[in-house]
């Protein structure tokens, strides 16, 4: 058996999983979590959590901001998470197929067996779909072959005191126009945690599920 090895996710920010609220502008450990919008149904939000919503804590690696997301809705498979202030990620099986309210979103995604071979911690090369709006709001396909490399397991140091642990997979992404990579957690057949790229605008979004 592979020994456990202790290691970084490669992850630009580390996440503070520690007390989460909504409403207000609630800060911990320098991260602000869901800041008070005008206009905004925070009471809505707020009844989601009361009621032990499924939540993901999302922190924009690039910019290094972190926010708290809560699930409201799932429909064949893919579930909505949003922010008070509208901000949505759409996911199916911890793989990120959507995103809206961040400037550059991903539209939608079709990630082929992605999900199956990273859930299952399986080789194998996919192909993936991603689609934007340019400029003039016309929708625009870019296309990627992808190798999922399962890397065994792994203790992924989080946050200062937490190490979660699982099976790290690699999802290696090549387009002529540019490659990027993905990286998850995985557990019991769960994605854990997880590093995905989302947009050129964007870059990458680092993400923690909670049960």
């Amino acid at each position: 058996m592979r020994a456990r090895t202790r290691t970084s996710m490669a992850l630009a920010a580390a996440l503070a999983l520690s007390a989460c609220a909504v409403g207000g502008h609630v800060s911990t450990m320098g991260q602000t979590f869901l800041p008070e919008m005008p206009g905004v149904d925070q009471q809505a939000a707020q009844r989601l959590i009361d009621a032990g919503a499924p939540r993901i804590q999302v922190t924009l690696v690039d910019r290094g901001t972190t926010s708290l997301l809560v699930k409201d809705a799932e429909r064949q498979g893919v579930s909505r998470w949003r922010t008070i202030d509208n901000t949505q990620i759409f996911t199916r099986d911890g793989i990120v197929v959507g995103t809206r309210g961040l400037s550059f979103d991903l539209m939608s995604a079709d990630t082929g067996g992605a999900a199956a071979a990273i859930r299952g911690q399986r080789a194998a090369r996919i192909v993936r779909f991603h689609t934007y709006l340019d400029g003039d709001d016309r929708t625009r396909i870019q296309s990627y072959v992808c190798d999922i490399v399962p890397e065994g397991p792994q203790d992924i140091r989080i946050s200062e005191g937490l190490t979660l642990s699982g099976s790290l997979v690699r999802e290696k992404c090549y387009n002529p126009q540019g490659d990027y990579e993905n990286v998850y957690l995985v557990r019991g057949g769960h994605v854990m945690a997880t590093v995905q790229f989302i947009s050129r605008g964007i870059g990458s979004l680092q993400i923690v599920f909670f049960s």
